[in-house]
Formats: C-alpha cells, sequence, structure tokens
C-alpha cells in the first residue's frame, strides 16, 4: 500500500501520467486542456537565463486553452551555491572555476536548469555507464470524442521519451583539478540538453589517498531562456539520471568533526556513523542501494526523495515484571523488590555500552559516547535515590501506591468504548451495555489480540521516569526542581503514561503533606488546541480515578475535591453566561458547535452531549447548576445505575468553563498559552497560582510542556517569555 502511495505520488508531482482514453498509440500521455508545465510541478529543467541574465520568468497557462500563456516574472537573484564538499569540513582551496560554479548555481534558481551530485570516487577501469531519462512535448492538434459521442478538436501536449544510455570511458575522464567535460545528449534539437563531468581533486576527509576524487555529474539544459516567456517545448520533463560502474568506485564522505560542533551534533555523528553519504545533491536528491556499506556501484537523483525510517520501540524486561497492581497499595508486601532489580539491568546495560565504547570507538566518538554513558549513570543514581525514598518516606511511599492504583483505574475506564444511548421512535429506551472492568479480576481487563493483557504495565522508561522526580517532589528546595526533564519518544511510545504518572503521585504527595492545601497542584500546557481537547479525556480519566481514591479515603486525603480543568482558547466558553446560553440552544437544537468538549463519561464511557435522533433534542451529561452562587453548567453523568458519577453529591470533578476555574482552581490545569497570556488582563487567574483571598496555597508543584517540539520560531519566542514568568 505504501508502494502505491508512493507511485500515485510521483506521477501526480512528477510524471508521465497517462490517463484513457487521452493515450498515444505508444502509450506516451497526451496533455490538455493545460500544459504540461502546469500540469507537473517537479522533476523539470527549464531553459538556462542567457547571457545577460534573464529568461528566468515564469509562465503560467489558461485553463480553458494549451496555447494561451500568462508570463509572471520571477525573482531573478541567484541563489548561494552550496558547496558539495562542506560535509568534510576541508578548508583547502578547490580551484573550481566560475563555470563550475554556474553550473551549480543553475540548479538552486527559482526554476532550476540544472540538477546533478557531487560524489568521492575512485576511476573505475570501464569507466561510467550513465543512464539519463526524460521527456518532451510538443504541442500539436488533437482530436477526440466526448461521453456524448461528439467529436472535439483542440491543441494538446504530446510527450515523448527521450530516455538513453550514455557511456563515458575512462579517457573522458578530466582528470586536472578544476577542469570539465561535456557529454551531449540527443533531444530534438540534438544539443540542448548535457551531461557535465567536473572533477575537484579534493581531500577525502582525513585521507591523502590520490586515486579518491571528487566528481560531480550536472545535467544542464542548455536552451537559453526568453525575454517574455518560457515555452512548455524549451523545458525537459520527468528528468533523472544514474551513474553505474562496474565496481564498487563511490566512496562515503568522511565527516571530519569541527571544533565548533556543539554536543548535539557530536552525538548525532556518533548516533549515524554507521550510516554513510555517498553522495551531495545539487537540485535533486541523490540515492543509492546500501547506508552501511563501504563502497557502491550506482548513484541516482531523486527529484521526490524517501527514505524509510525503522520504528523505535520501547524495550520490555521479561524478567522484570513492573505491574502496576503489585505496586499498588492493593498488594501487600515490598513494592520496591521489582524496582532495586530494574535499576540492576539498568546498570547492567551502561557497564555493556562501556565495555562497547571502549572496544570499538576512539577519538572523537568514544569521547561522545562517554558522555552519553555519564548521562546514563546520573539517571541510574538519581532511579537509585528514588527507589531509597520509597523504603525511606512513608508518605512517599504511599503517594506512589496511591499512583499505581489511580494509573491502573485511569487504564482500564479509559479503554472502555463510547457507549451510546439506544433511540427508539425519537425516544431514549436504554444504554448500550459493556463489561466494566474490575480492578481485582484481570479476566475482565481489556486484552490484546493474543490474550495478554492490554494494560496493568509499566514500560521500563516510564516507570524511570517517575523514579528519577520523587525527590523533587517531595521537597520545593531539591536542585533537581532547576533541571528540565524531557521525555523523548516517538507518538505511541508511551509518554503521556510517564507523566500522567507524575501528576497523580505529585496530587497525592500534595494532599498527605496537608489535606486541606488545595488549589492547582499540576500545570500541563499544549501547544495546539486540537491536541488538548483530546489530552483533556484521557487525563480526565486519571482524575476521576485520583478523586475515587480521595473519595476512599478522607481521613487521609481530606474532602477538598480532586478536579481537572480545561483552559482554551475559544474551544471552551470563557465564562458562565456563554455557557447556559450554549446549553439552552443545544436543548432547542440551535447549538451546532459542542463547547462543552467531553463526548462521554470519563469513568463509565456513557455518550453525553446531544444525542441524535430524538425529539426534544436531549442533552446527557451536561447539567444547569449553581457554582458559588452563580448559574453555570456543570458535569454529571446519567447512567444512574452503575455509574459512581451520577450522583448529585459526587459530580464528575471536570470543569471548562473559566470563571469556574477561577473560583474553583482545579487539581490539574490543562490550558495553551493564548490563556497563560491572559494572566495579564484576568487578576481573577492569580487563584491558579495558589492567591486566593487571604490564605495563601501552594503554588503548582509541576508543569508539564507536552508537544515541546511544535515550540518553535516566533510562536516559541513568545512562550518564552511566559514560560520565564510563570
Amino acid at each position: 500500500m505504501r508502494d502505491e502511495i508512493l507511485k500515485f505520488i510521483r506521477r501526480e508531482l512528477i510524471g508521465p501520467d497517462p490517463v484513457s482514453p487521452h493515450i498515444q498509440a505508444n502509450g506516451e500521455e497526451i496533455i490538455f486542456p493545460i500544459p504540461p508545465r502546469q500540469r507537473y510541478g517537479a522533476g523539470i529543467l527549464f531553459p538556462s537565463p542567457n547571457k545577460n541574465g534573464e529568461g528566468a520568468t515564469y509562465a503560467t497557462a489558461d485553463s480553458t486553452t494549451a496555447t494561451e500563456e500568462e508570463v509572471i516574472k520571477t525573482n531573478a537573484d541567484e541563489s548561494d551555491v552550496e558547496s558539495s564538499e562542506t560535509i568534510t569540513d576541508d578548508k583547502s582551496s578547490s580551484n573550481v572555476g566560475d563555470d563550475f560554479e554556474e553550473e551549480i548555481g543553475l540548479a538552486n534558481n527559482f526554476l532550476p536548469s540544472a540538477m546533478g551530485f557531487s560524489c568521492f570516487t575512485k576511476i573505475p577501469k570501464d569507466g561510467f555507464k550513465v543512464q539519463v531519462n526524460f521527456g518532451v512535448y510538443e504541442i500539436n492538434d488533437y482530436s477526440y470524442k466526448k461521453e456524448d459521442g461528439t467529436e472535439t478538436h483542440c491543441k494538446a501536449y504530446y510527450r515523448s521519451s527521450l530516455d538513453q544510455p550514455l557511456e563515458i570511458n575512462v579517457a573522458d575522464i578530466p582528470l586536472v583539478s578544476g577542469t570539465s567535460k561535456n557529454f551531449p545528449l540527443k533531444d530534438k534539437d540534438n544539443k540542448t540538453l548535457e551531461l557535465v563531468l567536473n572533477i575537484r581533486n579534493r581531500t577525502h576527509g582525513n585521507d591523502s589517498d590520490k586515486s579518491i576524487h571528487l566528481l560531480t555529474f550536472t545535467l544542464i539544459n542548455r536552451h537559453e531562456g526568453a525575454k517574455e516567456n518560457i515555452r512548455n517545448e524549451d523545458c525537459f520533463f520527468q528528468v533523472s539520471f544514474s551513474v553505474a560502474a562496474n565496481e564498487n568506485c563511490f566512496c562515503p564522505y568522511k565527516l571530519a568533526a569541527s571544533k565548533t560542533d556543539q554536543d548535539d551534533e557530536k552525538s548525532n555523528q556518533l548516533l549515524f556513523r554507521k550510516k554513510k553519504t555517498f553522495a551531495v545533491g545539487h537540485g535533486c536528491s541523490p540515492s543509492w542501494a546500501d547506508d552501511d556499506s563501504e563502497f557502491v556501484n550506482t548513484i541516482t537523483t531523486e527529484a521526490i526523495p524517501s527514505y524509510e525510517i525503522k520504528p523505535i520501540v520501547p524495550n520490555d524486561l521479561k524478567t522484570v515484571p513492573l505491574k502496576m497492581f503489585d505496586m499498588s497499595d492493593l498488594a501487600k508486601g515490598d513494592i520496591t523488590v521489582n524496582l532495586v532489580q530494574l535499576n540492576s539491568e539498568y546498570e547492567k546495560w551502561i557497564n555493556e555500552q562501556e565495555t562497547i565504547a571502549n572496544k570499538e570507538l576512539s577519538g572523537e566518538f568514544l569521547t561522545t559516547a562517554k558522555r552519553h554513558i555519564e548521562s546514563c549513570r546520573a539517571c541510574l543514581k538519581r532511579m537509585k535515590q528514588g527507589v531509597e525514598l520509597l523504603k525511606s518516606n512513608a508518605k512517599v511511599n504511599r503517594a506512589f501506591r496511591l499512583m499505581n492504583k489511580a494509573m491502573l483505574l485511569q487504564q482500564l475506564h479509559y479503554g472502555i468504548d463510547t457507549r451510546n444511548w439506544i433511540v427508539e421512535k425519537g425516544s431514549i429506551t436504554g444504554l448500550e451495555q459493556v463489561t466494566i472492568p474490575d480492578i481485582n479480576d484481570t479476566n475482565t481487563w481489556q486484552k490484546n489480540p493474543d490474550g495478554s493483557l492490554r494494560v496493568g504495565s509499566w514500560r521500563p522508561f516510564q516507570i524511570a521516569f517517575i523514579l528519577i522526580n520523587l525527590h523533587s517532589m517531595l521537597d520545593a528546595k531539591h536542585p533537581d526542581r532547576q533541571m528540565v526533564d524531557l521525555i523523548w519518544f516517538p507518538t505511541g511510545g508511551g509518554k503521556t503514561e510517564a507523566y500522567l504518572g507524575l501528576s497523580a503521585f505529585t496530587i497525592f504527595l500534595k494532599k498527605l503533606k496537608d489535606k486541606t492545601d488545595s488549589g492547582t497542584s499540576v500545570l500541563m500546557r499544549y501547544t495546539l488546541r486540537l491536541l488538548t481537547a483530546q489530552q483533556f479525556q484521557r487525563a480526565a480519566a486519571l482524575i476521576c480515578a485520583c478523586e475515587k481514591i480521595r473519595d476512599e479515603n478522607e481521613e487521609e486525603l481530606g474532602t477538598d475535591r480532586i478536579t481537572i480543568g480545561l483552559w482554551v482558547g475559544d474551544v471552551t466558553p470563557n465564562d458562565r453566561k456563554t455557557a447556559t446560553k450554549a446549553l439552552r440552544d443545544m436543548t432547542k437544537g440551535k447549538e451546532e458547535n459542542n463547547p462543552f468538549v467531553v463526548l462521554k463519561c470519563p469513568w463509565c464511557g456513557s455518550q453525553m452531549g446531544p444525542i441524535k435522533g430524538t425529539r426534544r433534542f436531549e442533552i446527557k451529561g451536561y447539567k444547569p447548576r449553581k457554582v458559588n452562587n452563580h448559574d453555570s453548567v456543570i458535569f454529571k453523568c446519567d447512567n444512574e445505575n452503575s455509574c459512581v458519577f451520577a450522583d448529585e453529591k459526587f459530580l464528575l470533578p471536570l470543569i471548562v468553563i473559566d470563571e469556574d476555574i477561577y473560583d474553583c482552581p482545579p487539581t490539574l490545569l490543562i490550558g495553551t498559552v493564548d490563556k497563560f497570556a491572559m494572566l495579564t488582563w484576568k487578576p481573577k487567574a492569580k487563584t491558579l497560582f495558589g492567591f486566593g483571598g487571604a490564605e495563601r496555597k501552594t503554588p503548582p508543584e509541576l508543569i508539564i510542556q507536552d508537544e515541546l517540539h511544535l515550540i518553535s520560531g516566533p510562536l516559541g519566542s513568545m512562550v518564552g517569555l511566559y514560560e520565564t514568568m510563570i
């Protein structure tokens, strides 16, 4: 399927893409009513600018005919030439002539006239075999029958394929640095497409092997650009070429680490040291068969490059079970046994990496590897300290156990599919029935197709992340509070579970320290509103679990509710008046957008919001109620038979209205930077930081910035201001 998608993209953007019945007898395509330059956008070589620098203009065509072209002037500024050998960090003179730089510059024009690549190579005994592929289009009369049988006459572009091989003998390869050799190709004008071979005797990395040369192969459209417009007939389409030899002669570029390299660059050079670069493209991307080989024998140009990136999957330690149930308050005994074993396995792995590094690496690579290993040891040290804290501090141990129970409940209840209300003849007659998981009965837990449990286990990196942060969550003056811990993992790897676990631990620990200390404990920030709404549902299941545990342990955790708030742009209501009006409109069938976000009960999965097909526009889950003596909207599950959050005295702990958030600061607040910007204009928002009335509450102790990679450019600069202030 992936290959078919790639083929479709190439047909769409590069061509050719013959569409029946507009196909020539030889199988080539016929294009109308638009010209090929408007049909395709990549893999095109345009005429070169003339001697006065003119000709880099842009022509389009009217959609009604293939001959009426509109001329649009383009930017004729010459792009900076990016030298292909910069990757070697070689500062020696290259003896490259002006002609070569001009030819490479043609590949960087807005409308490129050239494409090619540079590579290090030994001169093969049999020379090089080049295969050049391209097509041209010529306008001509065209007649065809429409579906109704009538015959239509128009102008159309007929494609001709001019694919051809080219042999470059050893005698034709220039061996003096700075010289070149031109190889004209056959086309309709005979000498308007040329392959140019340049040689530059640059140092190959740190080697002084005189048999290795730096060659540049460049395919150039020698048509001279016109002042007014560019004719489609003067362009070459679907252009690509490959250079091959009978022996493995192409050598990889050697990456010489620079003194100016930062740690990140040095780390990448170490991690990707086995992936070799055999060519650098100009106006295209070169490709080859194997990144890991010492040599390759064929290099091909690509207008749309592709590369398969292997998935990164987390390790599962089969010998070290990391079960949430076993580390919760539901289990008896020492919860640190497997955590000690986890640390031992990690230490063993670090020692193995150190042995491999000392054996296989040297120089800058070894220095970088040792820096990585020291970072691992620093993490291991914090993990061990976390385990020791679990053994020595009763409150930390208790909060850790409750966190494990809450996370297990979250996984069990978040995994319940939406249970729709059954509507018959315009009335709700019931609710879809499902098995509600029982935390004490694994037979009711969600399972994978192979029968294994889908929930209930930590991945090693998740529990490790929590362990390294136990000290800083306990002690506000701990030096780790000055550190930002980054979870770096691809989508679907389990980052969310890791920071939700730490959030639950933080919430319970604060309650255990002082059960009357309410207010916001965790700030969770997102960059995109859509992502925020999606994650809110997941975090809501965790907060429901935490609140249920608090309710069951009131004497220990207090009576102040554990809640979650959504503080996002214009997605949710800014004030109670707007919210109550939106709910009234929904009951009348007027409100198309649902500003209350929550579409199912986070605990039992019952459908919430407008129920389609009902005569009276019934709304489930959203109720008009008083909040601090003000009319507002709250969340209450309507599954009164089996959901604990269907009780009027135990409502769902969800808040999405800004005014309610200020009056009743949620324990966990999910927001976006546009809302944090409102701190300047909304004095009441200070309650989120513990300023409420005469009594000072503990401010948030944990800040989570999710999707950190999205904070870049101007957005990142703006976020940085609020980051510092918060």
